[in-house]
């Protein structure tokens, strides 16, 4: 199945923009590449610690029955 890219637009300090374009440039990647990168690797974490949350809320409840 082929994946569908839409556009986004975010608002960054221009620190951030400057290491962005300095990893573009040492990687010969573009910053859509290495943006798309770091989201799918903090959505990952996020639904890591999201899941380990529920484990331990579940452990809480089953605790209190």
């Amino acid at each position: 199945m082929e994946k569908k890219f839409v556009t986004i637009s975010a608002q960054i300090p221009s620190d951030i923009l400057n290491s962005l374009d300095v990893l573009c440039e040492k990687y010969e990647r573009s910053k859509s590449y290495f943006i798309r990168k770091a989201i799918e690797s903090f959505l990952e974490n996020y639904s890591k610690k999201d899941e380990d949350n529920n484990k331990k809320n579940s452990k809480k409840i089953n605790n209190v029955w």
